[in-house]
């Protein structure tokens, strides 16, 4: 995990895992899906500005280039990616996690037949 200190932007396969760490070390992403939830995890990221798509079929040098250039000088990019770098590092924390689960379990005690 070190390695995503010491570098400007992350390639990779879209899949969750590499995507977190990248989130949370708030580095933009180029991203080539191939299978699974790496498509479906390829369209949050270019939704949310958080990085590009590649195409493995046609991916060469001068696209690698361009790629490049593009997701570390894109200032959208760099605003999602602050925008997502804090949501991750305050996530972190769990408090979001025990706050939601803190309430579901107030909500069954409340209404018990509900669920």
């Amino acid at each position: 995990m070190a390695i995503f200190e010491d570098v400007y932007l992350i390639i990779c396969h879209a899949g969750l895992g590499t995507l977190r760490e990248a989130l949370y070390h708030g580095k933009p992403s180029i991203v080539f899906p191939v299978l699974g939830d790496q498509p479906g995890n390829a369209s949050r990221i270019l939704y949310h500005k958080l990085g590009l798509l590649g195409n493995l079929d046609t991916i060469n040098c001068t696209e690698m280039i361009r790629l490049i250039a593009a997701v570390t000088s894109d200032e959208e990019i760099k605003i999602a990616m602050h925008k997502f770098f804090n949501i991750f590092r305050e996530q972190q924390e769990f408090s979001l996690g025990i706050e939601f689960f803190e309430k579901y379990i107030k909500n069954i005690k409340d209404s018990p037949s509900t669920y």
